[in-house]
């Protein structure tokens, strides 16, 4: 009796001392940081200082985890309507989830796989109960659940943390490729989506297109072929200008970088305003899959380096002028980048000198932010998930 006694004491003692929740109040943006097989999440302010560190990790298990973060998380291009900070889990988990930064909680978690591995890569929300999310992949054996089709947009409530509806897309790509949709951004009325256009084994693509579509019908209103232009994936807007990033199709080897650039659209006309293929702007290498815009003029994106001598390099890009590089890495460790307080900001994952790099718009280099000292994993995404407070 006595031993049980003391068990007891010992486990109410350890309750009492857990750590309270850790509060996000003032930040606007949230970090990703993994080494690709664990994930910690940081909170930031609008300078990109650092205001929490690991306020949610792959190990934590806090009130409404269900799902623990994989190793593949990224952060949404749009912001949740009560500020909340999402994370779009990829691949195999295929989960949203909502976080209150304000005290740290969890407020659920919704699983977009449908019982097949989805992909998921954006969410877009029109509201509170009505959320889109881009899946890539295909379900290869549909019909055992609802919804299950996959190369969609799976529409989800964020309240009741259910699935609604689905909006296919398979039918927007010429025949014998998947639409595979990516990036998602709301402008002029209607959601723009960019479709990479890709095989089901990613072995050939073709052009990319950018899908407008109605939020009340849900319904296609535009399909733009981006003649050219292969593997798009980010989609940004400016005023009444979409800024289109293309990667290029990876299966093209040394060719990548012939369908990579970017693609300028007019939302309003629904016409492509200019384009420039990634040679044509100076830039010798395939780009990322985030382009960030300055002005409707101005474009921030990143090229990719390579496992040999090639480097990551952040370029400010202008319609009729060549590219400028900023900033440097080794290959694949420069992540998305973030225009905030006027300032351009890019996790570094370098892995002797992990860090988020800043630079004034006007070239300026300002002071490096270690996004994750509690945990020492590189930063891999930066970016807003609510407006500053």
């Amino acid at each position: 009796m006595r031993r049980a006694l003391i068990v007891l004491w010992l486990v109410a003692c350890g309750a009492d001392e857990r750590p309270a929740p850790k509060t996000g109040v003032g930040c606007t943006l949230a970090a990703v940081n993994s080494d690709y097989n664990s994930t910690a999440i940081s909170l930031l302010n609008d300078r990109g200082e650092l205001c929490v560190d690991a306020v949610l990790t792959s190990g934590s298990a806090p009130t409404g985890l269900v799902t623990a973060l994989s190793g593949d998380v990224v952060l949404p291009g749009s912001l949740h309507p009560d500020g909340l900070l999402v994370l779009v889990d990829r691949f195999p988990n295929s989960v949203v989830t909502l976080l209150d930064a304000d005290i740290g909680v969890v407020v659920r978690q919704i699983g977009v796989g449908t019982g097949f591995a989805a992909n998921p890569q954006d969410v877009w929300w029109r509201s509170r109960t009505e959320g889109w999310v881009t899946r890539l992949e295909k379900n290869p054996t549909p019909g055992d659940q609802a919804f299950d089709e996959g190369d969609d947009i799976l529409v989800i409530d964020g309240e009741a943390g259910v699935i609604t509806g689905r909006i296919p897309l398979t039918a927007e790509a010429p025949a014998g490729f998947l639409a595979r949709a990516h990036g998602m951004v709301a402008q002029g009325g209607e959601v723009w989506a960019a479709l990479a256009v890709i095989a089901e084994d990613f072995m050939s693509g073709t052009d990319s297109r950018l899908l407008a579509i109605s939020p009340e019908t849900r319904v296609a209103t535009a399909n733009i072929q981006m003649t050219g232009f292969r593997g798009c994936n980010g989609v940004a807007a400016r005023g009444e200008t979409l800024f289109v990033v293309c990667s290029g199709l990876f299966a093209d080897g040394d060719q990548q970088v012939s369908g990579s650039g970017v693609v300028v659209v007019d939302a309003e006309s629904h016409s492509i305003a200019w384009s420039r293929h990634a040679m044509e702007l100076g830039i010798e290498r395939p780009l990322s899959f985030v382009i960030e815009p300055e002005s409707e003029d101005a474009a921030w994106v990143i090229s990719f380096g390579d496992a040999g001598d090639r480097d990551d390099t952040l370029w400010r890009i202008r319609r009729d002028q060549p590219a400028e590089p900023f900033a440097s890495s080794d290959g694949f460790a420069l992540g998305t980048q973030v225009i905030s307080g006027g300032v351009i900001m890019v996790p570094d994952a370098d892995p002797k000198a992990p860090r988020l790099l800043r630079i004034g718009l006007d070239g300026a280099a300002l002071p490096p932010v270690d996004l994750s000292p509690g945990t020492g994993l590189p930063g891999r995404h930066v970016r807003r998930f609510r407006h500053a407070q």
